[in-house]
C-alpha cells in the first residue's frame, strides 16, 4: 500500500531520530515524605518546552543538580545490608540472574476521573484513618501520593503556560489555533477528565511520563473519544491519525535515540473487552497504519488474537513485518486469559491484560506482577546431578545410586527443588528490602489497591501481587534428559559417568557421540512426542515447586520462560560448561520457549506443534517464541496470507505467542562482518526488537543459527 507521512510527522520523526536523549532525574530518598518532596521539586522545576509543530507535548527534562541534591538521603542500613553469601554465590556462579520490573498504569482512571478524582479518593481514605499514631506509615504514604498528584497537575499547567507564551510570539494563524488547543488541553488534563480525542491523547502521554513503561491498550482507551468527536464533527479521521502519530513519536522520544538498540515500550492492540467481546476497532487499524508510516521501533506492538479477531486484522499485522523492525508480535487470548484466571485474576481483569517490557503480561492499573524478578539456569541443574556443576550449599549426588530413569528424574527434581528454594529465599530478601523504602513510588499512585490499602506497590498494596521467575534453557534440558533416558537407561549404550566425562572434556574425544546426539536422537522442536513430553514435564514440575511458596508481598510465584533484555540465554550459556544436549561450553541456550537454534529441522509446522504441546496454562506471563522468516516469502501477498494463517493455526492448536524476524541469512552474516552498512537492520531477540549490529556476538551467533523458514 502507498504510505504517506505528513510534513509535520516527517519533521518530528526526524527530530527524535537525531536528538540527544532527554536528560533524566532521580532523587535517592527512602521515606514517603522526602520522596514526595523530591518528586514535587522535580516536576515543578524540570526544564520543559514545546517543539515546532508538536500537537502532543511533554518530557521530563533536566533538573538543577544543586536543587535536587537537597533531597538526597544517606543510604540506610537496609540498602547496605549484605545479601546472604549463599545467594550471592547463586548469582556469581551463573545459576540466577536478577532482573527489574515492569508496570502498566491505570490510564483509564486518569482519563475518566483525572488526578483530581484520585486526590479525592486519597482525601476520603485519609479521613477514614484512625486518629493518632501513623501505624505502618499509612498517613505518610497517602499524603505522599497526594503531593505527587498535585505536582503532576502543576507540571501540566506549566505546559499550558509555555503554550500560551509560544502563542503570544506566533504569527502563523494555523499554528496559533494549534497552540491555543495545546494550552487548553494542558489546562484540563490530567487534572480533570478528558473530554475530546485530542485531550485524551495528551492525557495518555502525561500519564505515561509518570510511569514510563507500557502505554497500555491505547486503542481501547481512545476509541470512545474518537467515536464521539467523529459523530460531533470535532475531528476528521486524517487529523486523528496525525494526533496518533504525534503520540507515537513522543513515546519514542521518551527513551531517546540513544536507546535505538531496543524497542521495549510495549502496547497491545485488539483482544477482548471486559465482557469477552472482540475489542478490535477502527483505531486498532489506525495504530497499525501509524506504525507502518513512522517505521520506528518504539512503541513495540502486541496484537492480541482470539477466535473473534477479524482475519484481516492479523493479516494487516503481518504486513507490518515487511518494514523490518520486527513488530508486531502476536499473543493468544485463549491461552493467556485462562492462565491468568488460574492464578486468581478475575476474568474481566484477565481479559484486559497488556504486555510490558519484553513480553511480561500485566493487568493494567491493578497489578504488581513482579515480572521479572529474575531468571534461572535450567541446564545447570542437570550438570549438578552429574557432578560437573556444584550448586551452592548442596551435597554431591552419587551417580552409582541412580539405576533407572525414575530414580534419575527424582534426583533431578531434588536438585531443582534446591534451586527453587534459593529463588524463594532470594526473592523474599530483595522484596523485603524494597518494602522498607519507597520503590515504585509513582506507580503506586496509579495502581488500584494502593490507595485503598494505604500501601505502596513494594508493600503489597496492589489488587494482584505476584513474583515471576523465568526458566532459561527448557529445550536444552529436555534434549539433554532425553539423552539420559534413551542412551543410559533404555539402550544402556553408555554410563552416566562416561557422559559426565564427556561434559568435563567439552566433548573432546566424544565427537562421534556428540554427532549422534545432534542428528539421531529426537530434539525438541520437531513434533516428536517423547522429547516434547519431557519439556512439558519440566514445566509442570518447576511450576509446581514454585507454587509451594508464598512471595513476600503475598500472591503467588509465576513461571515464565523469557530470556529478557538481559539476554539470559546467552549470559547463562557463557557461564555454563558443556551440556548433554550436545552443546559446547559457553554456547548460548535456546531463547525462551522455542527449540535450540537450528535444531528444528522438520519445518515450521513441526516446530510450532512442539511448542503448542506444552502446558501453557502454567505460563501466565513472560513467554515468547521466535520465528525467522525469509523476506522473499513474507513480502508477497500469498506469503503474507500464509503467515497469517500459520499464526491463527498455531493459536488454535494451543500456542501462546509468536514473534518474527524477517531476515535473510546472507544479510545477517554480512551485517556481522560490516556493521556500518547495516546499522538499521532489526531482529527479534528475546521478547524485544533490537538493531542486529548492537548485539553481543554471542547473541548474533544464536540468531544466525536460527532456522530461516521459507514459503
Amino acid at each position: 500500500m502507498h504510505v504517506h507521512v505528513s510534513e509535520r510527522l516527517a519533521w518530528l520523526r526526524n527530530r527524535v531520530l537525531t536528538a540527544e536523549t532527554p536528560p533524566g532525574w532521580q532523587a535517592r530518598t527512602f521515606s514517603w515524605p522526602r520522596t514526595a518532596a523530591a518528586a514535587d521539586h522535580c516536576w515543578r522545576h524540570c526544564e520543559i518546552g514545546i517543539y515546532p509543530g508538536e500537537l502532543i507535548v511533554g518530557f521530563s527534562g533536566r533538573v538543577d543538580p544543586a536543587g535536587l541534591a537537597a533531597f538526597q538521603d544517606p543510604v540506610p542500613e537496609f540498602e547496605t545490608a549484605p545479601r546472604p553469601a549463599r545467594l550471592d554465590a547463586f548469582l556469581q556462579q551463573g545459576f540466577l540472574i536478577q532482573c527489574g520490573n515492569h508496570q502498566v498504569a491505570n490510564y483509564q482512571k486518569v482519563l475518566s476521573g483525572g488526578l483530581r478524582g484520585v486526590m479525592a479518593e486519597i482525601d476520603g481514605k485519609l479521613a477514614a484513618l484512625p486518629a493518632g499514631a501513623d501505624a505502618g506509615g499509612s498517613r505518610e504514604f497517602l499524603l505522599a501520593m497526594r503531593t505527587l498528584a498535585g505536582a503532576m497537575i502543576h507540571y501540566c499547567h506549566r505546559y499550558a503556560a509555555v503554550a500560551r507564551s509560544e502563542l503570544a510570539r506566533c504569527d502563523q494563524p494555523a499554528r496559533r489555533q494549534e497552540l491555543e488547543m495545546v494550552a487548553a488541553n494542558c489546562e484540563r488534563v490530567i487534572e480533570r477528565p478528558a473530554e475530546t480525542f485530542w485531550e485524551a491523547c495528551q492525557a495518555l502521554y502525561f500519564t505515561y511520563l509518570l510511569v514510563p513503561d507500557s502505554p497500555g491498550r491505547i486503542d481501547q482507551y481512545l476509541y470512545p473519544y474518537y467515536q464521539r468527536d467523529l459523530a460531533a464533527g470535532r475531528i476528521t479521521k486524517e487529523f486523528a491519525e496525525e494526533l496518533l502519530g504525534c503520540l507515537w513519536i513522543k513515546y519514542f522520544e521518551s527513551w531517546g535515540k540513544d536507546h535505538l538498540r531496543s524497542g521495549v515500550t510495549h502496547l497491545a492492540l485488539g483482544g477482548l473487552t471486559a465482557m469477552g467481546e472482540c475489542a478490535v476497532n477502527d483505531l486498532s487499524y489506525m495504530c497499525l497504519d501509524v506504525a507502518e508510516k513512522l517505521a520506528i521501533i518504539r512503541p513495540q506492538i502486541a496484537i492480541r488474537w482470539n477466535r473473534q479477531t477479524p482475519r484481516r486484522f492479523i493479516r494487516r499485522g503481518v504486513e507490518l513485518l515487511r518494514k523490518n523492525f520486527s513488530s508486531p508480535d502476536f499473543c493468544n487470548d485463549e491461552q493467556i486469559v485462562p492462565a491468568l484466571v488460574r492464578i486468581g485474576i478475575a476474568p474481566a481483569d484477565a481479559r484486559d491484560y497488556c504486555p510490558s517490557g519484553c513480553h511480561e503480561v500485566m493487568i493494567p492499573g491493578k497489578s504488581q506482577m513482579g515480572a521479572l524478578m529474575g531468571e534461572f539456569n535450567l541446564p545447570k541443574t542437570l550438570g549438578c546431578v552429574l557432578g560437573v556443576e556444584t550448586m551452592p550449599g548442596a551435597a554431591a549426588l552419587q551417580l552409582d545410586g541412580l539405576r533407572d530413569w525414575d530414580q534419575f528424574w527424582t534426583a533431578w527434581r531434588q536438585v531443582m527443588a534446591g534451586m527453587v528454594a534459593a529463588i524463594h529465599e532470594f526473592s523474599y530478601f530483595e522484596d523485603a528490602r524494597r518494602a522498607q523504602g519507597t520503590w515504585w513510588f509513582a506507580e503506586s499512585l496509579l495502581t488500584d489497591g494502593c490507595i485503598e490499602s494505604a500501601r505502596g506497590l513494594a508493600q503489597g498494596g496492589a489488587v494482584y501481587n505476584y513474583c515471576n521467575w523465568d526458566a532459561i534453557g527448557v529445550a536444552n534440558l529436555a534434549d539433554a534428559l532425553l539423552v539420559v533416558k534413551k542412551l543410559v537407561f533404555e539402550e544402556k549404550a553408555i554410563s552416566l559417568a562416561e557422559l559426565a566425562d564427556g561434559l568435563r572434556r567439552n566433548w573432546q574425544g566424544y565427537e562421534a557421540l556428540r554427532e549422534r546426539l545432534d542428528h539421531q536422537l529426537p530434539r525438541f522442536g520437531n513434533d516428536q512426542p517423547e522429547v516434547d513430553a519431557i519439556a512439558a514435564a519440566i514445566i509442570r514440575d518447576v511450576a509446581g515447586m514454585l507454587e509451594q511458596y508464598t512471595p513476600y508481598r503475598g500472591g503467588r510465584y509465576t513461571l515464565g520462560t523469557l530470556a529478557g533484555y538481559e539476554n539470559a540465554h546467552a549470559e547463562f550459556g557463557r557461564q555454563t560448561g558443556a551440556t548433554l544436549d550436545g552443546r559446547r561450553a559457553g554456547e548460548p541456550f535456546a531463547a525462551s520457549l522455542g527449540p535450540v537454534a537450528g535444531r528444528d529441522r522438520q519445518g515450521l509446522t513441526a516446530m510450532l506443534n512442539s511448542v503448542a504441546a506444552l502446558p501453557h496454562e502454567l505460563l501466565p506471563t513472560s513467554t515468547v517464541v521466535n520465528v525467522t522468516l525469509d523476506p522473499d516469502w513474507v513480502n508477497t501477498s500469498d506469503g503474507a496470507d500464509t503467515v497469517a494463517a500459520v499464526i491463527t493455526a498455531h493459536f488454535l492448536s494451543g500456542g501462546q505467542q509468536l514473534q518474527f524476524t524477517v531476515a535473510d541469512g546472507r544479510i545477517l552474516r554480512e551485517a556481522q562482518q560490516d556493521p556500518a552498512r547495516y546499522d538499521s537492520l532489526m531482529v527479534r531477540v528475546a521478547g524485544y526488537s533490537a538493531r542486529f549490529t548492537s548485539l553481543d556476538k554471542s547473541v548474533q551467533d544464536e540468531i544466525l543459527a536460527r532456522t530461516i523458514n521459507h514459503g
